[in-house]
């Protein structure tokens, strides 16, 4: 069913499933990677909704999601980032997807939005990413 699935899906438009992207992040552990949704070469995606599913943030600091596209041993390029407002608050962001060079991986990475401020303990989770390939 796995195949077929993917193959009706990516006829179709619709997000890409079969590989979730879904990460928790912390202070101490602020980057992972996924694997790009596969056929990116010959359809890439428009759109990426990134869903911050749960958030443990005592001290209430400010932070950003980033997303990579990671190709080889090239530089990651820069996909997008959102910023959680309050930075408690859970919620789905979509992000334009850039026309680049067709990633292997995705790199998810937490980052504090004032750098020069050590991170306190935070808990993020992020996912799973779902790649869409049509406007809504």
């Amino acid at each position: 069913m796995g195949s077929r699935w993917n193959l009706i899906c990516l006829l179709l438009g619709c997000a890409f499933a079969a590989q979730p992207c879904q990460v928790t992040l912390k202070a101490t552990n602020s980057k992972a990677t996924c694997a790009a949704p596969p056929g990116w070469a010959s359809r890439p995606p428009r759109f990426v909704d990134v869903p911050i599913t749960k958030i443990e943030n005592p001290s209430g600091q400010s932070f950003s999601v980033y997303l990579y596209g990671v190709t080889g041993k090239s530089l990651p390029e820069l996909l997008g980032n959102v910023t959680a407002y309050p930075a408690d608050r859970t919620g789905t962001f979509t992000l334009r997807v850039p026309a680049s060079k067709p990633p292997s991986r995705i790199s998810v990475e937490i980052r504090r939005t004032l750098e020069a401020q050590p991170w306190k303990p935070i808990t993020v989770t992020i996912g799973p990413l779902r790649w869409l390939y049509e406007e809504r």
